[in-house]
């Protein structure tokens, strides 16, 4: 198995310990890069789903198993918690199995800009309207997800790949839509008010590069839904890798160069 090497990877919202999380794809992404660091960006474990239900895994133990060798290795691990494993944040300062616990953390890409790396949880409260699927409420998000695992179990009985339904349904609302972009510009703002090139986060489950108002904005994404990650390269370039059974580079940001770009399937 080819090992594709990057400088840093960025990954968020696992919620390892339920049944949405997409641990297999995360597996194979970890086994198949090599990489300086990995920054675990929150909701790592789904301590908000473990009490009522727990869902776990060989495959979600094999995940833990890959962050800790790498860890051991020689790989800078950060884990910096989010709202769904907020407990962990009593440990911030620690390392644990050579696993850096920090609330938020800067990051410095190989071509030299700062990047704010935060779960992102934190700007919920300054939102003018509450979150549109806590409006729904969690049974209808639930449903959602559930038509998502039964639409793809479907896909791969026809031997098509991997799509998010969910994410796409999200899309088509426009409540939700308006959330997005509020929240994207208010994560921004903050970033550039702190003196950043850029911010790195997750939490609202939706991929995206983009500059707002000169900012480098980088959401990486979810592993229950897009199965998305952040990745940079050894000269500093981020892209968007979308990694399941149909692998693709879905968005590239060059060096402090413009908007992102549609790219070709990765081989």
């Amino acid at each position: 198995m080819a090992v594709q090497r990057y400088r840093s990877l960025f990954i968020s919202d696992l919620h390892l310990g339920t049944a949405d999380c997409k641990s297999a794809y995360l597996l194979d992404l970890l086994q198949s890069t090599q990489t300086e660091f990995i920054y675990l960006v929150g909701d790592v474990f789904d301590l908000w789903a473990i009490p009522q239900r727990i869902n776990w895994t060989r495959t979600q133990s094999a995940v833990i198993q890959a962050v800790l060798d790498k860890a051991a290795s020689g790989t800078r691990v950060i884990y910096i918690p989010g709202n769904h494993d907020a407990p962990v944040r009593r440990f911030s300062g620690s390392e644990i199995s050579g696993i850096s616990i920090m609330t938020q953390a800067v990051h410095e890409t190989a071509d030299g800009r700062r990047m704010k790396v935060t779960h992102g949880d934190e700007f919920d409260h300054l939102m003018r309207f509450n979150r549109p699927l806590k409006k729904l409420g969690d049974s209808a998000y639930s449903v959602l997800l559930g038509l998502n695992r039964a639409y793809n179990k479907l896909r791969t009985g026809m031997g098509r790949s991997y799509w998010s339904l969910s994410g796409f349904i999200k899309l088509h609302l426009g409540q939700a839509q308006s959330y997005i972009e509020q929240y994207e510009m208010l994560v921004a703002e903050q970033a550039r008010d702190e003196g950043f090139d850029g911010v790195i986060c997750g939490h609202i489950h939706q991929p995206a590069l983009k500059k707002i108002k000169g900012i480098d904005y980088c959401n990486d994404g979810d592993w229950v839904e897009h199965c998305t990650c952040l990745a940079e390269d050894e000269n500093g370039d981020l892209e968007l890798l979308h990694w399941s059974n149909a692998q693709h580079v879905l968005e590239r940001m060059p060096t402090g160069i413009g908007e992102p770009t549609r790219l070709r399937r990765v081989a």
